[in-house]
């Protein structure tokens, strides 16, 4: 009987609600903003934004990106 309801090839999605795009863009097709208040330098050779990681794995591959350092 659940057979006939839910086939094999049938698994219901689950969709989290609220989830927002934390990116926001100067215009509809533009260039992403970014905002940080942390950076530290690495012994002189790298620096580090202290940009979350969430929001750096929503960036595309390739982009224009605003940084903004408050």
């Amino acid at each position: 009987m659940i057979r006939g309801i839910f086939p094999y090839w049938y698994s219901p999605i689950i969709i989290p609600f609220g989830f927002k795009n934390e990116l926001k863009r100067i215009n509809k097709h533009g260039i992403y903003v970014v905002e940080t208040n942390q950076v530290s330098l690495n012994s002189g050779v790298s620096v580090d934004y202290g940009i979350r990681k969430s929001v750096y794995n929503q960036l595309p591959c390739e982009c224009i990106v605003l940084l903004k350092i408050k």
